[in-house]
């Protein structure tokens, strides 16, 4: 892939940096498909419980969460998630600021207030409601909020 330094320089790309990724499909070839890591599913997982706090209420848009709550919410997790040769190189929650990063590439989080919000993106949007009864069942085993 071509492209501009700064400098106005052109240059080469080879690869992606560490921490990026393409999102699925952005490199024109849409059977490019991933499974998830568990630190995505479960930044995901505690990003829906943040962003919609009554689930008798519909799941899109929800409410905005700041992003200190979701990561205090999911840092307990830390050890159990993230390979700890990682952890150093990432620090304490690196994995999850990685996930949340990639969340809001996807779609599956919106990337545009640029507020340290948390809000659901329009991948969301477009899930069945069938998706919504799965998670509506199983909401109290998405990680919650922290207390106090």
């Amino acid at each position: 892939m071509d492209v501009a330094t700064p400098d106005g320089i052109q240059e080469l790309m080879t690869g992606w940096a560490p921490d990026v990724e393409p999102a699925s499909g952005a490199l024109g070839d849409s059977d490019v498909h991933r499974t998830a890591s568990a630190v995505r599913l479960v930044t995901l997982a505690c990003c829906i419980r943040h962003c919609w706090p009554d689930p008798s209420q519909p799941l899109y848009p929800g409410q905005p969460a700041a992003q200190e709550d979701v990561i205090a919410s999911l840092s307990p997790l830390q050890d159990a998630l993230a390979p700890q040769e990682g952890a150093a190189v990432l620090g304490q929650t690196g994995h999850f600021l990685k996930a949340l990063r990639f969340l809001r590439a996807c779609g599956y989080l919106s990337a545009d207030a640029g507020d340290d919000m948390i809000r659901l993106g329009p991948m969301v949007a477009l899930w069945s409601e069938r998706d919504v009864a799965e998670l509506r069942s199983g909401y109290d085993v998405l990680p919650a909020p922290r207390k106090g």
